[in-house]
């Protein structure tokens, strides 16, 4: 939705433009599109574009009409004046100077790309208790100020907040009541500032750079999902929640508190210059590179590595020794297995570990059990 289609046009507008053999009419690529232009002029009346508001840096807050390229807003404020629920306001490329107040979460903001499309000041939404499910999308935009997104209690209907393209220059902060069921997913997002999603039953941060990420839980059993991310510092304080960083690169610190049983998952993490403090909560840890010495708090029971052993053929109705990928210093370690062939499959009374020592175990065999195995092995570290 990011890019305008130009045609140069000639003394008579044309209705169609022939790609390749392929005959597109205009109002066919307006609807795939959002955004068709004509020579200098935008075309508007098509169908298929409905429920939206255009922003222009040569627009005219007078003239501005709801559902029409042709008359586009000069500001994000008075589109979202004359918008309704529902709306999405289409950012043309320009800088748009002003503080923006979003009226619920029920109308989303597209721009034509982050570098093009800016916003010069803060965005903030403060949505009133209802009971309707409500939904926004942020995508494609640039916007320099401090972001603030808070809910008042709601008794029923969920919320769902996207971003993804942004580019945000400040501290972005989301609050939800206890009650409520509130979804926020961040996509290829960059942010020079901290992302504090405070309170959300789910949040997901997949593909960005962000200077900090922090979460505080509010009801309780929360799950928060970072991956492929550069994350310099992640603070999380949960209550009965669940942590998993998978594939991120943590430098600078890692903290997880959770006094209520909470669980935090890294895997294949970058964390060598990160100081790992686990307060409370069990850390599993899969394949991560980290400084022993740089870990605090993590004492006792609280963590608990994992080591893969790849796919071994047991004998069936007999004994097979497996020696550990890393030696460990006790008995205390937990081994699963899986079935990785194609024959049959097997289940935990077909086979059972035994004799085990801190460089290998045995698996014994049943029955003719003939299908591979792969063996996890989990241990806890003092």
């Amino acid at each position: 939705m990011g890019d305008l289609l130009k045609v140069s046009a000639p003394s008579t507008p044309p209705t169609s433009v022939d790609s390749g053999g392929t005959v597109l009419t205009l109002s066919t690529l307006a609807a795939a599109t959002g955004f068709v232009r004509v020579g200098a002029a935008l075309v508007s009346g098509f169908t298929g574009i409905t429920s939206f508001v255009y922003v222009s840096p040569s627009g005219d807050d007078t003239t501005g009409a709801r559902n029409s390229l042709a008359l586009p807003c000069l500001t994000v404020a008075r589109a979202l004046t004359i918008s309704s629920a529902g709306d999405t306001i289409f950012l043309a490329p320009g800088t748009y100077t002003e503080n923006v107040s979003w009226p619920g979460a029920t109308r989303s903001l597209m721009g034509c790309g982050s570098r093009v499309s800016i916003i010069s000041g803060t965005f903030g939404l403060t949505a009133t208790a209802n009971g309707n499910a409500e939904n926004m999308n942020i995508s494609d935009v640039q916007i320099t100020g401090v972001g603030t997104i808070t809910f008042a209690a709601k008794t029923t209907g969920d919320v769902a907040i996207e971003m993804r393209g942004c580019i945000l220059n400040s501290a972005w902060t989301f609050t939800r009541p206890v009650n409520g069921a509130y979804t926020l997913a961040v996509y290829d997002t960059r942010a020079g500032n901290a992302i504090n999603p405070n309170g959300f039953n789910n949040v997901i941060v997949s593909g960005c750079e962000l200077g900090a990420f922090g979460f505080s839980a509010s009801g309780g059993g929360e799950s928060v999902r970072l991956s492929d991310s550069n994350i310099p510092t992640i603070t999380f304080s949960g209550a009965g929640s669940t942590l998993r960083i998978a594939g991120c690169t943590i430098t600078a610190a890692l903290t997880c508190t959770d006094a209520f049983g909470g669980v935090f998952y890294t895997t294949g993490c970058e964390m060598r210059t990160a100081t790992i403090t686990i307060n409370s909560g069990t850390w599993y840890e899969y394949g991560c590179t980290f400084v022993q010495s740089n870990i605090a708090g993590a004492s006792g029971n609280k963590r608990v590595s994992f080591q893969r052993k790849a796919s071994t053929n047991c004998a069936g109705g007999g004994t097979t020794t497996i020696t550990l990928p890393i030696p460990l210093g006790s008995t205390d370690y937990h081994v699963s297995a899986t079935p990785t062939g194609s024959g049959s499959p097997g289940t935990a009374p077909d086979w059972y570990i035994t004799n085990k020592t801190g460089t290998q175990f045995d698996v014994v065999v049943n029955t003719d059990f003939d299908t591979p195995l792969e063996f996890g092995i989990f241990y806890r570290v003092a």
